[in-house]
């Protein structure tokens, strides 16, 4: 987005900063927008949901979000991932829909295991729920079947996905997708697990604006 705006006005970067700010953060809106009514949700609750992502919830969120756009692109990869396999057990065109989640959800965790733990697994742990407790548990619905189907084979080749970008890609090219994941990994099995997860929380809780008095 602001390459193309670096070369239209190559000699005013604030006004690059500013134009490609806003349509990242056009774009996320209606990703998320688009993801909550793929989930069910009705007009007016996507819009709050769609609104919500684009505020200055707090400092940190305004600095990396509204501000910095650091990590809007994940977040529209994210909500057409959830979308698209949310939208594919609803409606005809499963083939489409359901390709274009797996895909998406390979080539995301090539790049980084936090679209791993935070959008494939999640979806494939609801898959799973649906399939346990279905709404009728003597007969399970063709939508609940499809969620399941698409969600494990979105999160099988997910994670062949990531062995690749970690294994295959970080040998050949300057980059290496797996080092904070690997670290994160690692610091699942230490003995200050609790207390990573009680920094984890309060950093959440911040970053939606919460503050300690």
């Amino acid at each position: 987005v602001f390459a193309p705006l670096m070369a239209l006005f190559p000699h005013d970067w604030q006004l690059v900063r500013a134009l490609g700010c806003i349509i990242l953060l056009g774009m996320m809106a209606c990703s998320s927008y688009y993801c909550a009514r793929k989930l069910g949700s009705d007009q007016y609750h996507a819009l709050i949901f769609a609104g919500m992502g684009v505020l200055p919830l707090s400092i940190v969120y305004a600095q990396m979000i509204v501000i910095g756009a650091y990590y809007v692109p994940h977040a529209i990869l994210i909500n057409l991932f959830v979308a698209w396999s949310a939208g594919a057990c609803k409606e005809r065109g499963i083939e489409v829909k359901g390709l274009s989640a797996v895909l998406l959800g390979t080539f995301m965790c090539a790049t980084s295991i936090r679209y791993l733990l935070c959008a494939v697994i999640p979806v494939a742990a609801s898959g799973m729920y649906m399939m346990l407790f279905p709404v009728n548990a003597e007969n399970r619905s063709r939508e609940e079947k499809r969620f399941f189907l698409i969600s494990m084979i979105a999160a099988a080749l997910s994670m062949i996905g990531y062995v690749v970008g970690e294994r295959v890609l970080a040998a050949n090219f300057l980059w290496n997708p797996g080092e904070f994941g690997g670290r994160r990994l690692i610091s699942l099995t230490s003995e200050n697990l609790f207390i990573l997860m009680d920094q984890a929380l309060d950093g959440l809780l911040k970053l939606i604006g919460f503050q300690e008095h």
